[in-house]
């Protein structure tokens, strides 16, 4: 009987189907390139247009908050009393630097904003800011069921006479049970007298109209509110404060574009003035109030 020779694929039909095979990768291969880098260009195409948005509105929500709305330069020696209700439009400033200009990278733009201004922008959420903590006073000793803290050292010049009706006429008093550990928020209180006693001064605050402090001794630190930006908030110890008023500046370093915000503390025209030793304002006449509507 006749046998039938082994069945195979000849070197030629080998290097064909191989052939086949790396030109059927390669074009896999390039149309998995090019579905990547159209995947990227849209994802990068998409990331700018939000960055883009993202700019437009910041930009837009600090310039419809602009103080200076009323872009008219003041006369020498002008009367700003005499302006009225305009002169609110006109508080605070606008400052645009060109610089050299044929470098659009040395440009400045720096102008005021107040969160309270509704003639475009309803939203009156204040600024966010950073803030560090001065004038703190760690309490040494204290007799909290009368009222009376003592601080280190002589800080009577700290606070006016009479005490309920200037400037630094609140203390915030923080403080835990026990010593080193987290402060808490104990409160605003208003002072009653402040004496020099020995190397330590005694601060009385008035308990009349909250709660008494517990009579234990829980050593805490006393701030003096008024002078405290880091309070604004109403949180002690977080670092962060806040107001209505602030200066926005855009400028532009290695290329990238900076937001910076400079927190104003808000105007408080009841008390927020400087005094002379007579009691008078340091600063007299028509200023720019923090109710005041634009």
């Amino acid at each position: 009987m006749a046998t039938r020779p082994d069945a195979g694929f000849t070197l030629v039909e080998m290097l064909i189907a191989v052939g086949l095979v790396l030109l059927i990768m390669t074009m896999f291969a390039s149309i998995f390139q090019i579905a990547t880098e159209s995947l990227s260009k849209q994802r990068g195409l998409a990331e700018n247009d939000q960055r883009a948005r993202l700019l437009s509105t910041i930009i837009r929500a600090d310039l419809e908050k602009r103080t200076f709305r009323d872009v008219i330069p003041f006369a020498h020696n002008q009367d700003t009393s005499q302006l009225g209700g305009q002169l609110v439009r006109r508080s605070g400033y606008w400052y645009y630097a060109e610089n050299d200009p044929s470098d659009d990278t040395d440009d400045v733009l720096q102008f005021t904003v107040r969160s309270k201004i509704s003639a475009q922008s309803s939203d009156k959420t204040p600024y966010i800011g950073r803030s560090i903590v001065f004038f703190a006073l760690p309490i040494v000793a204290q007799n909290a069921g009368t009222g009376v803290f003592s601080v280190s050292g002589d800080v009577t010049g700290y606070f006016p006479i009479p005490y309920l009706a200037t400037t630094n006429s609140h203390v915030w008093v923080a403080g835990n049970s026990t010593p080193g550990t987290q402060q808490s928020n104990d409160g605003r209180y208003s002072i009653l007298n402040v004496t020099k006693n020995g190397t330590n001064t005694d601060i009385t605050i008035d308990l009349s109209l909250v709660p008494p402090l517990a009579s234990t001794t829980i050593f805490g630190t006393i701030y003096l509110t008024e002078l405290q930006p880091e309070l604004d908030d109403g949180i002690v110890g977080n670092s962060l404060g806040q107001s209505t008023a602030a200066e926005v500046s855009y400028y532009l370093r290695g290329g990238n574009l900076y937001r910076r915000v400079l927190l104003i503390r808000d105007a408080n025209t009841a008390d927020a003035q400087p005094q002379l030793a007579n009691g008078s304002e340091f600063i007299s006449g028509r200023r720019i109030a923090s109710g005041d509507e634009l």
